[in-house]
């Protein structure tokens, strides 16, 4: 009797990535044929799920293969090409028919056969993205935000590339830094069928004081897009650029109107959402409220500064100015302006010429 039986196979794998082009080769196994005659094997590919035809684009997937055996017994290969892309897990099993002078001789076709069957990979990631192992950070020039990829049902020793952009979470869409997107890649072999691999993405953050940021991220083989991870609301996803503030009350032994001699001003900085642990910098300038100019004394401007290291996000740090003021031969009021800064970035300012809080005021020595 005549009979075939067939084993699919893509590269003598079971198992495939969901490429656009994948090649399924399908060893069809013959007895009983009269060698030297012409045969014809056509092969057909079905969806294990439905047991109907797997349709690719609306289309069926089918392959031929004519042969002339030299002997009863042997084998021949049946080679279907297809796109895999949208297959994402699906189970696929080759069904052949063989002919002779368009007489059909022999069919395998066992939906639940092992041997005929193979199976479309369903790759997926995950991120998670943080700033060395933080989920916030200050508004600073250059900012290194790291997105760990987790992955999972790879194929093992095959070449993958991540690529991500950044999103602003406030209106969906991509984040923009001088007009233009942040995006990064990295290329990796995966060893197993799952694990994980970083993507590195430095930005300059100085205009984004208070953003949500969160990462998007394509797989890829060979171009390729294997899986997805764009959830806008995904915490793991997600950074946030702080949003530094500070306040300032100026006064003058505890006074807000002191008489002018030698002078000393104490200028209380209070700030919020710094980061714990990091060294700041304040500067602090004083105003003439009249000019809103800076306040000249022997044709110089009266400066503080102090560099402190917050242990939590918010507190307060006091600036000193001194200075002689009996040159003041007007009622001046004197108004602090404060700058912070991180790593010589400028990261808040409280500069209010208006501010009561910040306004101390002088009185001439002699009247005026």
């Amino acid at each position: 009797p005549i009979e075939i039986g067939t084993k699919a196979t893509v590269e003598g794998e079971k198992e495939v990535d969901p490429l656009d082009k994948v090649t399924l080769t399908d060893t069809v196994s013959y007895t009983g044929l009269v060698p030297g005659k012409e045969y014809k094997v056509t092969g057909v590919l079905m969806d294990k799920e439905t047991s109907e035809k797997l349709l690719v684009d609306g289309k069926g997937i089918t392959a031929e293969t004519v042969f002339v055996p030299e002997t009863k017994n042997g084998s021949v290969d049946v080679t279907f090409i297809f796109d895999a892309t949208g297959l994402h897990g699906k189970e696929i099993v080759v069904f052949e028919d063989l002919y002779r002078e368009n007489v059909l001789l022999a069919t395998h076709a066992d939906i639940n056969d092992e041997g005929q069957t193979i199976k479309v990979k369903n790759p997926e990631i995950g991120t998670t993205a943080s700033f060395e192992g933080e989920k916030e950070i200050d508004p600073l020039d250059k900012v290194t935000l790291t997105d760990t990829v987790s992955y999972k049902d790879l194929t093992p020793g095959k070449e993958y590339r991540v690529t991500g952009v950044l999103m602003d979470k406030s209106n969906g869409k991509e984040l923009l830094i001088n007009g233009e997107k942040v995006t990064a890649e990295a290329t990796f072999v995966a060893t197993e069928a799952s694990g994980s691999v970083d993507v590195t993405f430095i930005f300059d953050a100085t205009g984004l004081h208070g953003k949500g940021i969160v990462v998007f991220e394509d797989l890829y083989r060979e171009n390729a897009l294997l899986a997805t991870h764009a959830d806008i609301n995904d915490e793991g996803q997600t950074v946030k650029i702080k949003n530094p503030e500070i306040g300032t009350k100026a006064t003058a032994d505890s006074k807000k109107e002191i008489t002018a001699d030698k002078i000393t001003i104490t200028d209380v900085v209070s700030y919020k959402d710094l980061t714990p642990g990091k060294e700041y910098k304040l500067t602090g300038v004083l105003m003439n409220k009249a000019t809103n100019d800076k306040l000249l004394i022997d044709g110089k401007e009266i400066t503080a500064e102090a560099t402190f290291t917050p242990k939590a996000t918010t507190g307060e740090v006091e600036m000193t100015f001194t200075f002689d003021a009996r040159e003041l031969t007007v009622e001046t009021e004197v108004v602090a302006f404060e700058t912070l800064y991180r790593d010589g970035i400028e990261i808040a300012v409280h500069a209010d010429i208006e501010d009561e809080g910040q306004t101390v005021k002088i009185l001439p020595l002699h009247g005026s």
